[in-house]
């Protein structure tokens, strides 16, 4: 698709709104999705003078949230706009909602299905950059978007965590530096923030909401730094030091396979991301797998930095002809989970789809 004509699309989609309509916003449950919707509300906010009727985190196949949603959608929105969500899964979930008027998504994850219709503007870095999609977190896409046709340059700090959140932050740190030297303030102020926002969302996630607000109405850095999220921040650093070590303690390592495969305990699911993103950036030429027991079902993260394995596609191999499983985000960096009584098939072709990479 042409880069000017999608872009005029998306410069229509944002000519149309107006103060009549009602925007819902739906956003990935995680640093990079919940920024997104922050600037995506900005924007929304400065063109409509109105804040999005309807703002809901998102985590794939959450079927209570997903119905919620869905249910409620045609109530309170006509117009919808979806952020940092996978379209080969979401957007299948677009036929249910042909009653809106127009649907923008703006999405970073690699896709089959390119949903751009009459009524629906789908935004992908493959079609606006030559930079690897994994390496333009949604965040960023937003900001960019937006920021060419609105000044939301006040903004620039939201899109950087994402960026730190989805360790995007080697590619953009000249916009990093930029941004933090513009606010007077530091990267490491800016990655303390990002931590303080993913804590929230590990630890106690129905506060996820809140810290979408604050951000929506914060002007800098400061006004979010609010107490009782930075104790949560102190609690969640506790826990990622106590699994890092526990990892380390029980890492299987295959040499010729550049593998090393982790197990972790914890009340907090979702706190993998972290623990996966800091092994793997100590070892950027292997591929880390980081998996737990969650009830019946087994969850898995695995990353790769230096691209010699495309761990989306090493996932998705490895769950092939498994039921109700799932697998899948971006080059360096994904993520998915199957029935626990699958676990060895999966180990399996796991170790199947290594060894015609490695030549076993």
């Amino acid at each position: 698709m042409q880069k000017k004509f999608l872009l005029e699309k998306f410069a229509g989609f944002c000519g149309s709104l107006s103060q009549c309509d009602n925007v819902a916003i739906v956003h990935h449950n995680d640093a990079d999705g919940i920024s997104s919707a922050a600037i995506t509300a900005k924007a929304v906010f400065k063109i409509t003078g109105k804040k999005p009727v309807l703002v809901y985190g998102f985590n794939y196949r959450n079927k209570a949230t997903e119905k919620k949603i869905l249910e409620e959608l045609p109530k309170k929105a006509n117009k919808l706009i979806i952020v940092d969500l996978a379209t080969d899964y979401y957007g299948r979930k677009l036929g249910k909602v042909d009653f809106m008027d127009a649907i923008l998504i703006i999405d970073h994850h690699e896709f089959n299905l390119d949903l751009n219709s009459e009524k629906i503007v789908f935004i992908h870095p493959k079609f606006l950059s030559k930079k690897n999609s994994s390496a333009y977190p949604a965040s960023k896409l937003c900001f960019d978007l937006f920021n060419r046709i609105l000044d939301l340059q006040a903004a620039d700090w939201i899109a950087c965590i994402g960026i730190i959140g989805d360790n995007a932050k080697k590619h953009w740190l000249g916009f990093l530096k930029k941004t933090a030297q513009r606010n007077k303030t530091t990267i490491k102020e800016i990655e303390g923030l990002e931590r303080m926002v993913s804590a929230v969302g590990v630890m106690q996630k129905e506060k996820f909401g809140e810290i979408f607000w604050v951000l929506f109405k914060a002007e800098k850095i400061r006004d979010c730094m609010e107490k009782k999220f930075l104790e949560i921040k102190t609690e969640f650093e506790k826990e990622e030091k106590r699994l890092e070590k526990e990892a380390k303690n029980g890492v299987e390592d295959f040499p010729r396979l550049e593998l090393e495969i982790y197990n972790i305990k914890t009340n907090f699911p979702t706190i993998k991301s972290q623990i996966v993103n800091a092994i793997s950036n100590k070892k950027p030429k292997k591929t880390i797998i980081i998996w737990e027991a969650s009830g019946n079902n087994i969850r898995f993260s695995a990353r790769r930095q230096d691209g010699k394995v495309h761990v989306n596609r090493l996932l998705e191999k490895a769950i092939e002809g498994i039921p109700n499983s799932n697998a899948g985000g971006h080059i360096p960096a994904a993520a998915g989970g199957i029935p626990k009584e699958y676990f060895k098939t999966f180990r399996k072709q796991l170790f199947e789809e290594l060894e015609k990479i490695y030549g076993g």
